[in-house]
C-alpha cells in the first residue's frame, strides 16, 4: 500500500508543470532584460523597473482599476509585505489602464490598500513580461528568485502556491 501511494505522489509530481504552466500564463524573461522598462510614478516622474529592484527575490503584480480580483490580490499581497521585510523581498505593484482613470486607480488604491510599492506601467511593459499583444488579463503575478530568475507566473491569485512560491524563493 504504501509503495502504491510513494508511486502515486512521485508520478503526480512528475506531471506536474512549472507554475507558469500550471497557471496557463507564461513565464516572463529574466529581471535583468525588464529592468529597463520605463515606468511612472504615482507623483508623475519618469523612472524604471531596476531603479526599484534591491537584490533579492522579487513579486511584481500588475492590475488595473477595472479588476475585481486584482482588489483582492492586492490585499493578500500587503498580508505578504508584513511577512516579509523589504530587504527580503522585493515587492512592486504596477498599474496598467488601457483608458485613463484616475479616479479608478485612486478607488482601488483605497479599497484594497496596498502597502507595497505602485508604480503605473503601460501596454508595453505588459507584453515584456509576456503579455498577450492583443488583450489585457488581469491580475497576473510574477515571482522571480534571487537572480532575477523567473519562478512562477499566475493569472489568477493561487494562495497556496503563491505562498509556497515566496516562501521557496525568499529562503534560497
Amino acid at each position: 500500500m504504501f509503495q502504491r501511494r510513494a508511486f502515486l505522489i512521485a508520478g503526480l509530481a512528475a506531471a506536474t508543470p512549472a507554475f507558469g504552466e500550471a497557471s496557463g500564463v507564461p513565464l516572463p524573461p529574466a529581471l535583468d532584460t525588464l529592468s529597463d522598462l520605463p515606468l511612472e510614478t504615482f507623483a508623475g516622474a519618469e523612472t524604471t523597473l531596476g531603479a526599484h529592484l534591491n537584490p533579492g527575490p522579487t513579486v511584481i503584480s500588475f492590475w488595473a482599476s477595472w479588476c475585481a480580483p486584482c482588489v483582492d490580490e492586492a490585499g493578500y499581497l500587503s498580508t505578504i509585505r508584513h511577512r516579509y521585510a523589504p530587504e527580503r523581498l522585493n515587492m512592486i505593484g504596477l498599474n496598467v489602464e488601457l483608458v485613463a482613470n484616475e479616479e479608478g486607480v485612486q478607488r482601488f488604491l483605497r479599497q484594497a490598500r496596498p502597502n507595497y510599492l505602485q508604480l503605473r506601467a503601460d501596454m508595453a511593459t505588459y507584453h515584456a513580461f509576456g503579455g498577450d499583444a492583443l488583450q489585457l488579463s488581469l491580475p497576473r503575478l510574477f515571482v522571480f528568485d534571487a537572480n532575477g530568475a523567473p519562478a512562477a507566473a499566475f493569472g489568477a491569485m493561487n494562495v497556496q502556491q503563491t505562498n509556497r512560491v515566496i516562501a521557496s524563493v525568499v529562503r534560497s
